[in-house]
């Protein structure tokens, strides 16, 4: 199967959205309802989530989860995540189950990275200013 946006949108997304999007460390007092860490944060239009890797290393040929959850009242919606290789230019072979946990909290399953290398997932978000897309690396041994 095919990942949720084709190439060419992708690139023109984060050509158009990169500046809004950051990663940075998780705000004070904005946690995963269990507690558990982040692997980071993003700031989407002004709007901060957190993010995180189940289980938290990734493997080449092994499914795993990505949770998100908005930090405060989220003004945008979790629409999608993907995963891509930009240096190949090609993407999972897998689409993700994305499910709200609650009204700022997502969690999508079934994600599986088939080949080792650098790895960039897209957070894919529905806002009042329209679809955001924001991108974080990981090198995947």
């Amino acid at each position: 199967m095919r990942g949720l946006l084709p190439a060419r949108l992708i690139l023109v997304a984060l050509a158009v959205v990169a500046p809004a999007t950051t990663v940075s460390a998780a705000p004070d007092g904005c946690r995963f309802a269990d507690g558990g860490d982040a692997a980071g944060s993003l700031t989407v239009d002004g709007q901060a989530y957190l993010f995180r890797f189940d289980p938290p290393r990734l493997g080449v040929g092994q499914r795993f989860s990505v949770d998100v959850k908005g930090c405060g009242a989220a003004a945008a919606t979790l629409a999608g995540v993907d995963a891509r290789m930009p240096a190949h230019r090609h993407g999972m072979n897998y689409r993700p189950r994305l499910q709200a946990v609650s009204a700022t909290a997502w969690r999508a399953e079934g994600l599986l990275l088939h080949m080792p290398g650098s790895w960039r997932f897209l957070f894919i978000f529905d806002g009042p200013s329209g679809r955001t897309v924001a991108a974080v690396d990981r090198k995947v041994q």
